[in-house]
């Protein structure tokens, strides 16, 4: 309602306006009865109350040259067809943050209001009558995520308005978006494996490629690769997905894969000697592994009866099975005359592979040794 004495300049009284409708689009429509003289101010509520002066009303006063002397007249605004400004504020207005680091963002309202509250995938803020609501994420993992602050100021309905944030997400390592479950696999030559990989974004296609198992182009959010008799040693499967819609280049996740083989025979044996040892004399026993891999995970472990004595590993990176070759140097003592040698080798391929590790070991090898005897002769 807006009420036009007819006076040469006249104050002219706006009411009912929400504090969101911007000053042009009030301009816009007061233009049609006149000049405008003066900028648009907001009325304060009228409080005695010290405390109560800040208040503002929802009625603006601007001064005119009217074109009527009198008018009493009503009328609605649009801001032609634009949706009206939400009456909160987000600080900040965007943010660029690492993927899996951690954001916050305060939403304010500049309203009294009847609920607020941020929707999101990660860190959604339930409706609460707070004038201030936080959207906190710790470790953030959402490629696409689009949170937006909401608010029902409207007592007349109960359809919230809302402002999106505008998230930024990036990566050092610029990774892509899919994750592989697991992550790597260890398995052994001849054996079955299953992994899967799943999108964490919206994409127009995804599939796995591999020289076995390789999963056509999807638009599914989780391909499984899957081979149920792997026979490559240096296969590498890779996920990829067409995430990006201004190009059809897709990123793409590899999966380590380790191929395993446990060896076909271990045996134990002195090198260049046969038959009984000396005592004193130094010896040298050799084991021998057959077709293991991969070679730079095997651990040759030397035991005399239940003592461990030496460890054995190799630098070498083949992953194609090898045969080795391990070494240990002993003197015969008394001692050894009857002890049972062997040698054990294992493969030790980490967390992700069997528990406990792997191991063929030798059969046992008796050492037989010749000791000195020491003859005196006593005169009585």
């Amino acid at each position: 309602m807006a009420s036009l004495p007819a006076t040469l300049t006249s104050k002219v009284i706006i009411s009912n306006v929400p504090p969101f409708i911007p000053d042009e689009v009030i301009e816009r429509e007061l233009i049609r009865f006149g000049r405008i003289a003066s900028p648009i101010k907001v009325i304060s509520l009228g409080c005695e109350s010290s405390e109560l002066k800040h208040v503002m009303s929802f009625r603006l006063k601007v001064f005119m040259f009217l074109k009527e002397p009198t008018l009493d007249i009503s009328f609605r605004v649009t801001d032609e067809g634009t949706q009206a400004k939400c009456p909160v504020q987000l600080s900040p207005k965007s943010v660029v943050v690492e993927y899996g680091g951690s954001v916050a963002v305060n939403c304010t309202a500049s309203v009294p209001h009847y609920g607020m509250g941020w929707e999101a995938s990660e860190g959604g803020v339930d409706k609460t009558r707070d004038s201030v609501v936080t959207w906190t994420v710790s470790d953030l993992r959402e490629w696409d995520i689009k949170p937006f602050c909401y608010v029902n100021y409207d007592i007349t309905h109960d359809i919230p308005c809302q402002v999106e944030l505008l998230v930024t997400i990036y990566s050092t390592q610029a990774k892509c978006p899919v994750q592989l479950s697991p992550k790597s696999v260890v398995v052994e030559y001849g054996g079955s494996v299953a992994v899967n990989c799943t999108a964490s974004v919206l994409h127009d296609g995804m599939g796995w490629e591999a020289s076995e198992g390789g999963v056509d182009k999807t638009t599914d959010s989780v391909i499984t690769w899957t081979v149920s008799d792997l026979r490559e040693w240096d296969i590498k499967p890779f996920c990829y997905i067409n995430y990006d819609i201004s190009h059809d280049t897709p990123c793409q996740e590899e999966l380590p894969v380790t191929v395993y083989k446990t060896p076909d025979s271990v045996s134990i044996s002195i090198v260049n000697h046969k038959g009984p040892m000396k005592e004193g004399k130094q010896y040298e026993l050799q084991c021998d592994i057959k077709d293991v891999a991969p070679v730079q995970n095997l651990t040759v472990k030397w035991y005399k009866g239940q003592t461990l004595l030496s460890q054995t590993t190799f630098t070498d990176t083949s992953i194609t099975p090898v045969n080795e070759v391990a070494k240990l140097l002993i003197t015969a003592g008394r001692a050894d005359d009857g002890a049972q040698y062997r040698c054990e080798a294992e493969l030790d391929l980490g967390a992700e592979g069997p528990q406990p590790p792997p191991t063929v070991t030798s059969k046992p090898l008796s050492a037989e040794v010749n000791c000195k005897f020491i003859f005196a002769k006593f005169v009585f």
